[in-house]
């Protein structure tokens, strides 16, 4: 395997281990961030 395929699966596995946000919770999050919620960025 290419070592540019074999980063690139390893990159997958990594974020499809973080749970996706809700739409309530990306519009809640984006809300924050045009408040100027720094944390909310991070």
């Amino acid at each position: 395997m290419e070592p540019s395929l074999d980063s690139l699966r390893l990159y997958l596995r990594e974020i499809g281990k973080v749970p996706l946000l809700t739409a309530d919770q990306e519009v809640c999050l984006a809300k924050r961030v045009e408040r100027g919620d720094l944390a909310a960025k991070t």
